[in-house]
Formats: structure tokens, C-alpha cells, sequence
């Protein structure tokens, strides 16, 4: 049979089409028309109508005829397996045009959808309709004759066909041995496990790609409390999926267990197909169970470095032992006049996105509005290089926000741990940033746009009567923003407007007679969703996520220059900090190879001059002393925590032990 023919054959069903046919055939194609174009690496604005018309096409003809061109379904025992094929082999197709179409060539497709893009496209779905239907026409031709010969092979997937889809059975024998209770068990646990964890390794991969294990579990411990709409209902998904693939599996699980004997309706063979099941086929239903949950282990683990967290888990480290400092007032004392301090967590913000000639990994400059204000007077870098820089050692506690927090306030790492979990989640009990500036008189303000439940941020600053937390729901209630408005996104405020209501805050705050501590979060850089786009945001440049980069860099300049202009700004440092690394397959950015990424960070107007700001090695541990001794204190020794006063010239724990013990020793539990 030749691909002439096939099509021949193909033309003579189409002709014989019934009208209920012809509706599924539309609708299917429509459907999954709809999710190809979806996917696509192209900017919408730049698409006319006509454009988006066009692209869409191409896909919907070449899938109506695929689906039109298929006779009626007899009902036999390969009935559901050709059903399944039809609906998801379209899906090789698309990740065909996911390679075809990388989100590299974004700015090209975009420029040229009809000369450049729409020719491949239409041939991509042309060529790849005909070749699924040979496929299925080959594989239907072979197996009817294998089966003919009485193929052993082909056989056995008849066997197996039988017993995991749906099918009509007409009669059967029931087993009444009771020992096959013991291995129905052990087999439905390895199934639900199994598919659990294929079910959470599915949605990292989609949502949260590269995540790793010690950070998803910090969210499950810590930030329920504070997840987004999108999130809920991507878990409540889950459980659904959870729910029924594991069910199906376990019925037809059962289904061979609790029968000797099944007869099912196949009219490809005089009416019925029996099927005996005797002992060896239940045993490859134990070994296939156990092949299921190792493979689906294997795959988890493959996604969130699961092996390696119990690895380092499983040893106890000696670094805080012997290096951590408590920051006592004995070591930590400040002068007489205090200094304000505005303290800037600038989200997944990377030195990676400025241009080459910065020191960055673009052609383009898309953080100019922060790269300026490191080369203005009063501004400090501390750099991995001679050039633009920043912290390059990164370990999974402090990859995350919330982890990046506490390692920048108090100098450690969160610790962890998957058992007990039953156990209440707290943070480390140590003296932290918001403590020591407490003590030392300090009015404090903690400003984030989204909910400070999440990550039970709200719970870990905010203890004092002179520390106030404002997030979403506060600032709402307080009148401060409106839920309805256009600036409200999935994870709370856009920065545009937060930065707004930052300046009522600050002014709010410096007109007391006390010194002040300002804190704020950006988001709209957030990786997972591949930044956020709003109205401010440059047009011109396709990728959403330097969009959203380039728009956050201008409007933290703008709100650094506003506080230049202000008069308590002789007596304020400013701090910018990056908390983390971005994801790189969630964010869609081209970045060198050989590249070494690092979070950006400036020190504007400190009390301090440093010592040497260039080829430094550090990580956000060492933020928390360097904080301190940015508004002026003195700290004895240079260390607080774990971290090293960057303004001093002794070394980092990092650069006294060196980049992989660092890293090894801070990964370890710490045996609290």
C-alpha cells in the first residue's frame, strides 16, 4: 500500500461522509487548531485579523480531512486505541512547529507571518496530516495480518488491548482465590504512586519547569496560604487527572485479577475475543506496576533533583557551627545619627538581560534604567567580574524568593525538611534585619503586591507595633488600590502602581520623627508566567518577559530618581537587589552559553566606601551584613550569619572555602 493509494482510499471515505461525521470532524479539527495556533511564539499585536484568519487555516483543512477521511469506528477490541490515536496524534504535529517555531524566532515570525511564517506552517500541516494517516493505515494493515498468521507479538497486545481499555464484555469467570487481595493492593499502591507522581512531575514541567525539590517543598510547607486563582485550579486539575487515571488503571486492574476468563465483543473476529487470565499474565501486571513507578520516580527525580536532595539531606553540616555570627549588639552597633534605609527586592532580576558591552547577554540593553544608575556617582556594584555583576552562587534554599529573603535578613539558608509533616512551618529562630533595626529605633514598612500569606511572608516580618506589613488585601482595604481596576493581575499589583503607592508610603513614613526602613517587592518580572505585560510596557519588543524587564528597570529608576528629589534622601541609602536567578525555560530569553548568570545588585548614596567591588565571589547570604554596614554600622569581625560585609576586605565564606564546599555545606541539613 502506497501513500497514493492510501490517499485514493482516503477520498472515497470523505465522499461517504454522514453529517454527524462531518460535525466531529469539524469539531475536532477545530479544537486542536485552536491549541496549535495558541502555542505559537507569535506577538498578537503585531497580527492583523486577516493574519491570525490565514494562520489558523492551514491547520483546520488539513485536520478535517484527517479526521473526515476516517471510516466510521467498528466496535472491536483496537476501537479505543484508534480513538486515542486520533485525538493526540495531532499533537506530534505541534511539537514538531514547537521546534520549527522556537521562541527565539519570535521577532522574525511576528515581522513576517505571511512570507516567512505561513508557508512552513501550511506545509507543516499538510505534510504532517498525510504522514499520521499512513501511519494509521500502515499499522492497521500490519496488525491485521500479524494477526491472521496468529503473530505471537500481536497477540499479546490484543491480550493486554483487552484488559486496559473499555470495553463490552459479554461473558466471564470470576477467581475466587483470596491471596489475589495481597498483590491487587501492592499493585494499586504502585499505581497511585506511580501516577501521583507523573501527575506533579507533568505540572512542574509545564508550569514551574527546573524547580527544584528543596523549593517545591517550601511552597507546599509554606505558601498555600497565598497561592493564586490559576494555581488552585491548575491543583484542582491535577486531582482530577490524579483521580482518574489512577481509577481507570485500578479498575481494569481489578478487572483482570478478580476474572479467570473475559469475553469481549470484536467484530474482527466471528463476534467475540476470549481472553484467559492465568497466572503469568497477573505476574507481568505486578512487574509492569512496579516498571510504571520506578520509570515515573525516575522522571520526577529527573525534574526536581529529587536523588540529589536526599543526598545532601542525608548529611549534616558543620558550617554554622563553626562560622555563623550572632548578630549580638555586641558585635553590630551603629552610629549616633541613624540613616534611612529603602531596601528594593527587584523580582528574578538578572545582570543577564543588559547588553554584552554592559556585561550582560543581549544585543540590546533591556535593564538601561538600572545599568545607568550603577554607573552614576553615588551608586556601588559589587561584581563576579570587571564589569556589570553581581551574586553568582546560588544554592535551591535561596533560589526562591521567600529562601532569598531570609538568607539577605538574616545570613542562613531555610532548612527543609519533608518529615515530620505534621510538624508547624516557622522560620529559622534567629535575629533577623527587621529585629536589629527595631532595636535601634526604627519605623519599618514592608510593601508587596500580592498576598502576604503566601510564603506566610506576613508572619515573618511585621511583629513589631513600628513594623507594618501592606500587601494586597490591606491595600485594598485601606483604599490604597481597587481589586476591579486594570492594574490588578494573577499575582496581585502591577509594579506601576505598587511603585505608586510606595511614594505615598515613603512620604507617610519620613515625616515621623524616627528613622525608617522601607522594603518593597516587584513582580511583574515573575519567570513562571513569562513576566507580566502592562500597559506601560514596551510594544516594540516581542518577548513578553523582557518586555515586562525592560518596563520594570524604567519605572524602579523613575521611583529611585523621585526619592533623589526628596528631602530626607541626604540621610537615605537605597538598596536594588535581585532576589533570584529567572527560570530560563519559563522566561523564553536567549542566553550564552558560557555566560555565568548573576542577580543584580546597587548600593545608591551608602555611608561607606568599599574596599573592592570587582571579581568578588558571594551569594544573598552576604547581603545581610553588607545591609548593615551600608547605613553606617560597624560590624566586629565583618560577619554576621553566615554572610561577609562586601564594603570590608575580608573574603566571603564562599571565596575563603571555595565555590563548591560553599555550596555542598549550605545544601546539607543543618541538623536543627
Amino acid at each position: 500500500m502506497n501513500a497514493v493509494s492510501v490517499i485514493k482510499e482516503s477520498f472515497k471515505d470523505i465522499k461517504k461522509i454522514t453529517r454527524t461525521h462531518f460535525t466531529l470532524a469539524m469539531l475536532g479539527a477545530f479544537f486542536i487548531s485552536i491549541i496549535a495556533v495558541v502555542r505559537l511564539p507569535l506577538y498578537p499585536k503585531l497580527l492583523s485579523a486577516s493574519d491570525w484568519f490565514l494562520i489558523f487555516l492551514p491547520p483546520l483543512i488539513s485536520l478535517f480531512f484527517f479526521y473526515a477521511a476516517e471510516e466510521k469506528p467498528i466496535r472491536s477490541v483496537f476501537w479505543f486505541t484508534r480513538l486515542i490515536y486520533l485525538i493526540f496524534s495531532p499533537f506530534i504535529v505541534i511539537a514538531v512547529g514547537d521546534i520549527i517555531f522556537g521562541d527565539d524566532k519570535t521577532g522574525v515570525y511576528s515581522e513576517h507571518p505571511l512570507t516567512r511564517f505561513l508557508p512552513i506552517w501550511f506545509i507543516l500541516w499538510i505534510l504532517g496530516c498525510i504522514i499520521l494517516k499512513l501511519l494509521a493505515y500502515a499499522v492497521r494493515y500490519a496488525s491485521q495480518k500479524a494477526l491472521k498468521n496468529d503473530n505471537p507479538v500481536m497477540k499479546a497486545i490484543r491480550d493486554f488491548t483487552v484488559m486496559y481499555t473499555p470495553q463490552k464484555v459479554i461473558d466471564k469467570e470470576k477467581n475466587k482465590k483470596s491471596s489475589r487481595w495481597v498483590w491487587i493492593i501492592l499493585c494499586l499502591l504502585l499505581i497511585a504512586l506511580a501516577v501521583f507522581l507523573l501527575t506533579v512531575t507533568l505540572f512542574l514541567h509545564n508550569v514551574y519547569s527546573n524547580m527544584e525539590f528543596e523549593a517545591i517543598l517550601f511552597t507546599i510547607t509554606f505558601a498555600a496560604g497565598g497561592l493564586a486563582l490559576e494555581d488552585l485550579i491548575a491543583g484542582f486539575l491535577l486531582v482530577v487527572f490524579f483521580c482518574i487515571v489512577s481509577g481507570y488503571l485500578g479498575y481494569h486492574l481489578l478487572k483482570c485479577f478478580n476474572n479467570d476468563k473475559l469475553t469481549v465483543t470484536d467484530t474482527g473476529r466471528d463476534g467475540k475475543y476470549t481472553l484467559k487470565l492465568d497466572r503469568k499474565k497477573r505476574a507481568v501486571h505486578i512487574v509492569l506496576s512496579l516498571v510504571l513507578f520506578l520509570t515515573c520516580t525516575f522522571l520526577f527525580s529527573s525534574q526536581t533533583n529529587f536523588a540529589h536532595y536526599i543526598k545532601v539531606k542525608s548529611d549534616t553540616s558543620g558550617i554554622y557551627e563553626k562560622y555563623y555570627v550572632e548578630p549580638t549588639e555586641n558585635v553590630v552597633s551603629f552610629p549616633g545619627k541613624k540613616r534611612n534605609l529603602i531596601y528594593i527586592f527587584l523580582e528574578s532580576m538578572e545582570n543577564t538581560y543588559a547588553s554584552r558591552e554592559s556585561g550582560g547577554s543581549q544585543e540590546k540593553d533591556y535593564i538601561s534604567g538600572l545599568s545607568k544608575l550603577i554607573c552614576e556617582k553615588d551608586s556601588v556594584n559589587f561584581s563576579n567580574t570587571d564589569r556589570l555583576g553581581g551574586a553568582s552562587v546560588f544554592v535551591p534554599a535561596i533560589s526562591h524568593t521567600m529562601g532569598s529573603t531570609v538568607a539577605q535578613t538574616t545570613g542562613i539558608t531555610t532548612d527543609t525538611k519533608i518529615f515530620p509533616l505534621w510538624g508547624k512551618a516557622g522560620f529559622p529562630p534567629v535575629k533577623k534585619l527587621e529585629d536589629i533595626l527595631h532595636d535601634n529605633g526604627y519605623n519599618q514598612v514592608y510593601i508587596e503586591g500580592s498576598k502576604g500569606a503566601f510564603s506566610m511572608y506576613d508572619t515573618y516580618v511585621g511583629r513589631y507595633d513600628d513594623s507594618l506589613v501592606y500587601d494586597r488585601e490591606n491595600l485594598a482595604e485601606l483604599g490604597y488600590s481597587d481589586e476591579s481596576a486594570d492594574y490588578i493581575w494573577k499575582w496581585g499589583i502591577e509594579d506601576r502602581k505598587l511603585i505608586d503607592i510606595t511614594k505615598e508610603l515613603i512620604t507617610e513614613v519620613s515625616k515621623k520623627d524616627k528613622p525608617f526602613f522601607v522594603t518593597m517587592y516587584t513582580m511583574d518580572t515573575h519567570t513562571f508566567e513569562c513576566g507580566h505585560r502592562c500597559q506601560d510596557c514596551d510594544e516594540g519588543i516581542y518577548n513578553d518577559y523582557l518586555a515586562a524587564v525592560d518596563c520594570s528597570s524604567s519605572a524602579v529608576a523613575e521611583l529611585v530618581e523621585w526619592i533623589k528629589q526628596q528631602p530626607f534622601y541626604a540621610d537615605t541609602t537605597i538598596i536594588l537587589v535581585g532576589d533570584h536567578l529567572g527560570n530560563r525555560k519559563t522566561s523564553k530569553v536567549d542566553i550564552d552559553e558560557d555566560y555565568i548568570r548573576t542577580t543584580y545588585n546597587c548600593f545608591i548614596n551608602p555611608a561607606k566606601t568599599p574596599v573592592n567591588t570587582k571579581n568578588r565571589i558571594f551569594s544573598s547570604l552576604d547581603m545581610f551584613p553588607t545591609t548593615l554596614s551600608a547605613i553606617g554600622a560597624d560590624i566586629e569581625g565583618d560577619r554576621l550569619g553566615l554572610g561577609t560585609d562586601l564594603f570590608s576586605s575580608a573574603p566571603t565564606l564562599c571565596e575563603e572555602l571555595g565555590e563548591d564546599l560553599y555550596k555542598e555545606e549550605l545544601e546539607k541539613s543543618s541538623g536543627n
